[in-house]
């Protein structure tokens, strides 16, 4: 997976009520709440994060094997080779190091990414969050065939959510669908903010965001549980669709 970073436009901000976005009233969510609807609340968050984590796992899986292959063959080369290399040992040991030290930063995020509990709601660092999600979505072999534009708004505002559910919301939003027709190519991730909005637009160079409608489905529900909105809509002069997720800032005073 290749990287471009690059400042976003100075297009006009869209605000909430142009995009048909739900006002204080509508996005509040009532502390009426009965004790039962709490506990679906949960019983679905809890849900939608162990599915995140399960489509992590074939490429895990994947990396780790691959880690074990190339440390196997480095090792029955030096056992046959060990009398005349002399020095040129270090290069392959060095080699091994490195593929071992991959793995298991690879394994150590998606334990410590499984591991996190629901929170309640926090102040939340837009960018770090994306990343964190890019880096989990790089286990896909899908995913590593596209070339990431970031358009990263400068002093981009916090939100307000837990950050287990949004990063839930983001890895599905990130996990490429394996019979979509777009393979490869180069993906725009940019971010913006409006008043008392946060919204990040995934999109394709010249084909619609390639997730799945079932994790698309999946995805709006977090992002509606925590104040926020998901879209699927087409820019000015465009024929594909992005997708953009809406997300109540933490200084709103109308997020619930």
């Amino acid at each position: 997976m290749k990287t471009i970073q690059e400042q976003p436009g100075t297009g006009t901000a869209v605000g909430p009520n142009q995009v048909g976005l739900p006002t204080h009233t509508d996005t509040a969510v009532s502390h009426r709440q009965s004790t039962d609807g709490c506990q679906l609340k949960a019983a679905v968050l809890g849900q939608a994060h162990w599915t995140a984590v399960g489509k992590l796992t074939p490429g895990l899986i994947h990396e780790i094997n691959n880690a074990l292959c190339v440390i196997g063959n480095y090792v029955q080369l030096l056992m046959l080779q060990r009398e005349h290399r002399g020095q040129e040992i270090l290069k392959s040991l060095t080699t091994m190091s490195a593929t071992v030290e991959r793995v298991q930063t690879l394994t150590h995020r998606v334990a410590a990414y499984a591991r996190v509990k629901a929170q309640p709601s926090s102040s939340i660092r837009v960018h770090e969050l994306l990343e964190e999600a890019l880096a989990l979505a790089s286990l896909q072999r899908l995913f590593r065939e596209f070339q990431v534009h970031r358009a990263f708004s400068d002093n981009l505002p916090e939100v307000r959510g837990d950050p287990r559910s949004l990063m839930d919301a983001f890895v599905e939003l990130l996990t490429i669908d394996s019979h979509a027709v777009a393979r490869g190519g180069i993906v725009t991730i940019s971010t913006r903010s409006a008043p008392g909005w946060v919204t990040v637009t995934l999109g394709g160079s010249d084909h619609a965001w390639s997730c799945s409608k079932a994790s698309l489905t999946l995805a709006s529900q977090i992002v509606e549980q925590q104040a926020g909105r998901l879209l699927s809509e087409a820019g000015p002069g465009q024929a594909r669709e992005n997708i953009s997720v809406w997300l109540r800032t933490s200084t709103d005073t109308g997020a619930a």
